[in-house]
């Protein structure tokens, strides 16, 4: 299971394990090339040492899955305060946490609970604190002779 800390507004409440409402939004048709999957404008581009006139948005589609995003903290949102919150993203996206104040706090709380880090497989404090530093791509690695992270 792959996870993302996000920073997230501290009043963000939604339901843990509920995939968010803005990554099931149903495909539209694409506006550039107007469903018809073609390159709206004259030429070709290559992909993969091939030529192709589909087009760029939709990849010859005709439509697009709109995909909006949880309400991260931005500047500006002060007043709700900027908290850390634990997502998987291997489905949809769904919160697995809390938010929490730090991500000392959120990293405790997954620990404590148990919370699946992947294949079915706890996480200690440390390794969960690692998933929260900027840059990280967490995903389980699982040592197959002792079954852990």
């Amino acid at each position: 299971m792959g996870h993302e800390a996000k920073r997230m507004p501290m009043d963000f409440d939604w339901p843990l394990n509920q995939t968010w409402w803005g990554y099931l939004l149903p495909a539209v048709p694409c506006q550039l090339c107007k469903g018809t999957g073609n390159r709206p404008t004259p030429g070709t581009r290559s992909c993969w040492g091939h030529t192709s006139s589909f087009c760029d948005v939709c990849e010859g589609e005709g439509s697009v899955i709109p995909k909006i995003e949880p309400p991260e903290w931005k500047p500006g949102r002060e007043e709700a305060g900027i908290g850390w919150q634990m997502w998987q993203t291997t489905s949809e996206g769904s919160p697995i946490s809390p938010v929490f104040a730090t991500p000392e706090e959120l990293a405790r709380w997954l620990a404590d609970m148990g919370a699946n880090a992947g294949a079915d497989t706890t996480a200690t404090y440390e390794q969960w604190l690692a998933m929260t530093q900027p840059g990280s791509a967490p995903s389980a690695d699982v040592d197959t002779d002792t079954g852990l992270i």
